[in-house]
């Protein structure tokens, strides 16, 4: 071995000691992380208030007409009042931090109220909001937008919303100080127009008296900006999360980190002085590494910190963030490279700039893109509000958002990739004119695309950074590492047209010229470096290294690769090295071979060894064979300890053989082109184009899956054209779906096929859709009908006029049910021939019908109460108290669900006592229920419970939805228009 020059001197330092310092740094920089989070003001100020029931009544809801001025109105015609509570608007039904800011900065207070007469021919709405300024006035006008305009004095508009001959709508909207009131009235029949312009002129008269009594409630200032908040929140755990993220999986799939993890608390003593593990070196250069990687994440994220309290903006913050990356980035390379700096190719010299700022141009302009797309994404995420949906749904885009920002940044590095791969042909000759400075790096073809994870990114340049480039080929590796001696060269593959990006120089020989061409390269080269394989040309390459007398000045590297191939490749460099396999198998023996030199005696060869075949042990052991090689390079303090320890350990001692040596594998040499290539596990199914469509196709099923939370695959939908279904219902015998349309056709749903085939046409909407034996029953509420429809024929059986504004309809043997709230009465009709059979006077207003316990069961909307009424003659067997305004009854089992929509809740009643409840967000949700399951409709979900009581909450990514349907065995259906979606 040569001597010590003055760069090899044992050095006095203590790399536990820098290690330790490193750690803190890691500590510190974890603490400083938490620090922040747990002091930034985004994080303390915790979620928006939810908007749920049961609701507070405002100051101005005390100021509203009463039951009292819309009957008068109307003409004495009895109202029932069928909600209370905030308005139906998205700033009280959403739970986003941006409707919470709206709602505390430009509302004082919210209420609405609606009534409906007891045949639903008149409904009148008023809703009263309180804003903190008249400017924001013009975001509650919706709820006033007449299509025919009719000015009413001292209004700010008025007008018909309908204005057909027996139907008609007229809205009013009025501004007295910070109060907007709009007014509602709709009616059907004779003469409609002129009833509902005069009864909301006399609404508003009254309305206007009632307002001028009242005292404005007192505005107050809400300091908390949970919009604002939520999104420095979002930025704030993206820069925490994201550098987790990249790096969690690329650890659990690196084969390196297992092995480093598997053997960290083993503590390996070998007797052979000539093994040198570069352990030390490794785990100093994993801190330094982690520690300025947290560092400048904690800098990063402390200034996000700073810029949310100083509120420069989101461009300005990015800015800012960006430079201070470009910074310590810098100073990361400065720190970690203050010797004599690497060699460094430049191929962007002279006309090849152009290409190199075209490259920069690209990059720049992707790296925007995707920070756009992130900063879209976390406003929606930091937001929250979809205006035109579900807010979840806004929630999930930008999640998958954020992971398009990721793919479209990753994919920034490629055209700089590209001009660096054409510039790269011009730096052949530079390498060239540097006789006795280059090193020759001889491998194997086969193992070009061998990759291996990034742990120190200082190799990187800034642009790869950026673009989070966290694989590197191994050839990048150990190009680097040798560029502290010289420029490396290697042969180029046949045909290769463009070098790759990174790496060794190539320099291109003809196939009849290549042995020459590398004998020359090794004879000029101040080193050789050789990637061990198991291909003929390696061999005669080695050959040609003995022969040319340079096996002194050669380093004989191991890829990283399983422990099987790593055998075979030892087992044939100590054949062509006369190095005893005893040797060889102490030296591995819970450790990898990283490198391998030759001494004149083969038994006093150098192995260098690691934990693990990783980045930084490979860089550890090159740099320290340099070392001992004599080669003049600038080697870190614990690279000289190591060297240092070895010369000390190995001076006159000659290795002792291992006592159970096993026999070497057999080895197969490959012929030229016959070896088989590495390929990364990643990209062996890549090109295939069934993994193609494979990949295609699950993206297209998984993504809208997580977005709307519905897997269309296993739960498809209907189409229906333009038809809206306004009732679904399941036959009790066959299990068949069906469902009445808006046009009067009756389908059954053939859900494998995805068609609805019409089976039946009504005259009238039917709505309470009953199917049994063949024959559809329903209920025309308005026109006040109850029709049946055969369902062979396709023809209406029996048509029963009653009186309009039927609610419910119950099928109770050989009768049908349903209530009359007009007349105050409930009527049985025979299901033959739809002849009345039995009529009840109720005492108030019946609002519905159910048959639960062998009983008819009708809720008194106008009484709180319950009336249970005997099959057959339906003679009053028990009243029961309930929950006051019970508009819908639906039996589940024994039980019975009680909706309340003035109570904002919906109850569950067994035996006349309340044994559960439900708090109802959406006043107009729908119900459902079948053979002990319930469900009913909620915002942004639908609440299903089950028979053995269990409670699920399915996500509803609809809007509109204007019917509901649960089967027997649990499966959900809505009816949309243009579709009916199966949801569970």
């Amino acid at each position: 071995m040569p001597a010590a020059g003055p760069a090899e001197a044992p050095a006095t330092a203590r790399p536990g000691l820098r290690r330790l310092a490193w750690i803190s740094l890691s500590i510190l920089s974890v603490l400083g992380i938490l620090l922040a989070v747990r002091t930034s003001p985004s994080f303390r100020s915790g979620p928006p208030p939810a908007v749920l029931p049961p609701y507070r009544a405002p100051a101005v809801a005390a100021h509203l007409v009463s039951s009292a001025d819309v009957r008068s109105a109307l003409g004495g015609t009895g109202v029932i009042e069928v909600q209370d509570r905030p308005p139906a608007n998205g700033l009280w039904t959403s739970g986003s931090p941006f409707a919470a800011d709206l709602l505390h900065s430009a509302v004082v207070g919210g209420w609405q109220r609606e009534w409906s007469s007891a045949d639903q021919t008149r409904y009148v709405r008023v809703v009263a909001i309180q804003v903190t300024q008249p400017t924001y006035y013009a975001g509650f006008r919706t709820f006033c937008k007449p299509a025919t305009a009719k000015p009413v004095p001292g209004t700010a508009r008025s007008g018909y919303t309908v204005d057909e001959k027996n139907r008609a709508a007229f809205c009013v909207l009025s501004e007295k100080g910070n109060v907007s009131v709009s007014i509602l009235v709709g009616a059907s029949g004779g003469n409609a127009p002129a009833t509902v312009a005069a009864a909301a002129r006399d609404l508003n008269t009254r309305q206007v008296a009632l307002l001028s009594r009242y005292a404005a409630a007192p505005v107050t200032v809400h300091p908390t900006h949970y919009a604002r908040d939520n999104i420095n929140r979002w930025w704030i755990l993206a820069a925490i999360v994201a550098p987790l993220l990249l790096v969690l999986p690329i650890a659990l799939i690196d084969r390196a980190t297992w092995r480093r993890a598997f053997r960290r608390f083993r503590r390996r003593r070998t007797r052979d002085p000539f093994v040198v593990p570069v352990d030390p070196a490794a785990r100093l250069a994993l801190s330094e590494a982690t520690a300025l990687a947290l560092a400048k994440l904690a800098v990063c994220v402390w200034l996000l910190r700073a810029c949310e309290v100083l509120l420069i903006g989101t461009y300005n913050t990015a800015v800012a963030v960006f430079a201070a990356f470009l910074l310590m980035s810098l100073a990361e390379s400065r720190l970690l490279h203050r010797g004599p700096g690497r060699y460094q190719p430049r191929p962007f010299r002279g006309t090849a700039r152009f290409l190199a700022v075209g490259g920069l141009i690209l990059t720049a302009a992707i790296v925007a893109v995707a920070f756009l797309v992130a900063d879209f994404s976390l406003s929606l995420a930091g937001l929250g509000l979809n205006p035109a949906g579900p807010d979840y749904i806004t929630s999930r885009l930008a999640d998958v958002g954020i992971v398009v920002s990721f793919v479209v940044l990753a994919l920034a590095v490629l055209p700089l990739m590209l001009v660096r791969r054409i510039a790269m042909r011009r730096v052949r000759q530079e390498a060239q004119n540097s006789p006795g400075r280059h090193i020759v790096l001889l491998r194997s073809f086969a193992d070009d695309k061998r990759r291996i994870r990034a742990r120190r990114l200082d190799r990187a340049s800034l642009v790869d950074r950026l673009c989070l480039r966290r694989w590197e080929r191994f050839e990048e590796v150990v190009a680097t590492a040798l560029s502290a001696i010289g420029p490396v060269i290697a042969l180029g593959r046949p045909g290769e047209r463009l070098p790759p990006a990174l790496g060794a120089v190539r320099q291109q020989y003809p196939m009849d010229g290549w042995q020459e061409g590398v004998r020359r390269l090794i004879t000029e080269s101040a080193a050789v470096c050789m990637v061990v394989g198991r291909t003929r040309s390696l061999v005669i390459e080695l050959g040609e290294i003995k022969g040319l007398g340079a096996l002194h000045r050669t380093l004989f590297l191991i890829p990283p690769c399983d422990r099987r191939e790593q055998r075979r490749r030892l087992a044939l460099l100590a054949r062509e090295l006369n190095i005893p396999w005893s040797r060889m198998t102490q030296a591995t023996r819970g450790a990898d071979a990283l490198l391998v030199v030759q001494n004149a005696d083969p038994e006093r060869a150098l192995v260098f060894t690691g934990r693990a075949p990783d980045d930084v042990g490979y860089e550890a052991a090159i740099q320290a064979a340099m070392v001992i090689l004599g080669q003049r390079t600038e080697a870190t303090p614990v690279i000289r300890r190591i060297v240092a320890d070895h010369r000390r350990g190995a001076s006159g001692v000659r290795p002792v053989p291992a006592a159970d040596s096993s026999p070497p594998p057999a080895v197969k040499v490959y012929e030229p082109g016959k070896a088989p290539v590495y390929v990364p596990a990643y990209r062996k199914f890549a090109v295939l184009p069934w993994t193609l469509r494979i990949v295609g196709s699950s993206l297209a099923a998984l993504v809208p899956a997580f977005v709307i939370g519905v897997n269309l695959h296993d739960h498809p939908g209907v189409p229906t054209g333009s038809a809206t279904a306004v009732s679904i219902a399941e036959d009790a015998s066959t299990g068949d779906l069906y469902a009445s349309f808006d046009g009067g056709q009756i389908a059954r749903l053939d859900l494998a096929k995805k068609k609805a085939n019409v089976v039946g046409t009504s005259t009238e909407l039917l709505d309470d859709l009953i199917v049994r034996g063949g024959v559809a029953y329903g209920d025309s509420p308005l026109a006040g009908k109850v029709i049946a429809v055969s369902l062979t024929t396709h023809k209406t059986l029996w048509t029963a006029q009653l009186a309009p504004g039927l609610r419910g309809l119950a099928l109770d043997g050989d009768a049908l049910v349903t209530a009359v709230p007009a007349q105050h009465k409930v009527v049985a009709l025979s299901v033959r021939t739809g002849h009345q059979q039995t009529a009840r006077p109720i005492q108030g207003t019946p609002w519905g019908v159910a048959v639960s316990g062998g009983e008819i069961v009708v809720p008194v909307v106008d009484r709180g109460r319950l009336d249970h009424l005997r099959a057959g003659d339906l003679s009053l067997a028990r009243t029961e108290s309930t929950v006051a305004g019970p508009q819908e009854v639906l039996g589940q089992g024994a039980g019975l669900w009680v909706l309340s929509p003035t109570g904002d809740r919906v109850v569950l009643s067994r035996g006349g006592k309340a044994a559960a409840q439900l708090l109802l967000s959406d006043p107009d949700g729908l119900t459902a229920s079948s053979a002990g399951w319930f469900a009913v409709q909620g915002n942004e979900r639908v609440t299903l419970v089950s028979p053995a009581g269990l409670i699920a909450r399915v996500r509803q990514p609809y809007n509109n939805v204007a019917s509901i349907c649960v089967t027997r065995d649990g499966r959900l259906f809505v009816g949309i228009e243009g579709k009916i979606a199966q949801l569970r």
